[in-house]
């Protein structure tokens, strides 16, 4: 009996939840248009180019689209997670999310989207939240739903920084630098 109760509750923690909402139209984004008056798009796509490459390394499954033209920029990211504390320590990983740039002549717009949540080698499934979306809830776990909210929470609030201080950034980008006109004398 008790190797029964051991598998059933072994099988309740290493449950791997995919996806935790189907419905992408409530997927975690946030998004903002900023200015860059007098930039051209040329310049504008310049200079966010050499900052991505200047402050973002390749992760697991990289990919990266740019079209100069098209005024677009995606790329795949991540941060580190932690949330701290013995209890937690499952949930230690990795958020992957998208970085979109649209730009315009004098304006550019920032989207990052589609976050999920990935824990770490060695560490349980049942611990990984996958797709982060609007929800304000969880909503799975089973004997783990008090930790996972908790965590789907945290998540979500450091994921909010993460935007703030990119935005922050790319309000001080320069562009400059960058202008078709420049003519380095090398």
């Amino acid at each position: 009996m008790k190797k029964v109760l051991f598998l059933t509750l072994m099988a309740l923690f290493t449950i791997n939840p995919a996806f935790s909402q189907d419905d992408e139209s409530e997927l975690l984004t946030f998004s903002k248009v900023i200015q860059a008056d007098g930039a051209s798009k040329d310049a504008i796509y310049a200079s966010i180019m050499e900052w991505i490459s200047t402050n973002y390394r390749s992760v697991g499954n990289d990919s990266q689209l740019s079209d100069k033209d098209a005024g677009l920029i995606v790329k795949q990211v991540a941060f580190s997670y932690e949330k701290g504390g013995m209890t937690y320590l499952c949930y230690k990983g990795l958020v992957y999310y998208k970085m979109k740039f649209q730009i315009r002549e004098g304006r550019f717009k920032v989207e990052l989207t589609s976050f999920v949540h990935e824990v770490n080698k060695g560490n349980s499934q049942g611990c990984e939240l996958g797709l982060i979306t609007n929800s304000e809830e969880y909503g799975k776990g089973g004997l783990q739903r008090k930790h996972n909210e908790a965590v789907w929470k945290d998540i979500k609030e450091k994921a909010e920084i993460k935007a703030n201080e990119l935005f922050e950034k790319m309000s001080e980008l320069k562009f400059d630098s960058f202008s078709p006109d420049n003519n380095d004398d090398w």
